[in-house]
């Protein structure tokens, strides 16, 4: 039998955790993860890190922060005025947002900080500038 190869679609079982070992996501108790070897559909070291597994292998595969949700950007966090936002909104430190674009998609955001006037929102990923560990198995190469 031959590993798995680009192009081919495969299922994995995952454990994510971060470098102080906190479990971000997993598939263990849920379908697994389905994507296409080279498909551009997870993170490039994932990709990389299954070629040649065979089903029912397993392995360990560390993705550097600049490769996974790359480096906290200050440009992705902004201040808005506070009379721009619904009144009904208890507005603290730490509430996770979702605002909307001018294209209909939305960006989750997280309150940084608040004034009289104005609230400061994060844009980043709550995963950027972390390092990403994944334990996977393959359930199947097709």
């Amino acid at each position: 039998m031959t590993g798995a190869i680009p192009g081919n679609r495969v299922k994995i079982h995952y454990t994510g955790t971060l470098n102080n070992g906190d479990v971000f996501d997993s598939t263990r108790h849920h379908e697994p993860l389905e994507f296409v070897i080279g498909g551009g559909q997870v993170f490039k070291g994932i990709e990389a890190g299954v070629i040649g597994m065979e089903v029912g292998e397993s392995k360990e595969i560390r993705i550097e922060a600049t490769e996974a949700f790359g480096d906290r950007r200050k440009e992705k966090i902004f201040s808005m005025e506070r009379n721009k936002l619904p009144k009904s909104l208890d507005l603290k430190i730490g509430l996770n947002l979702k605002f909307k674009r001018s294209d209909g998609s939305s960006i989750p955001v997280k309150i940084k900080r608040i004034t009289n006037k104005n609230a400061s929102y994060d844009a980043t990923h709550h995963y950027d500038s972390n390092d990403l560990n994944f334990k996977i198995e393959i359930s199947e190469v097709a």
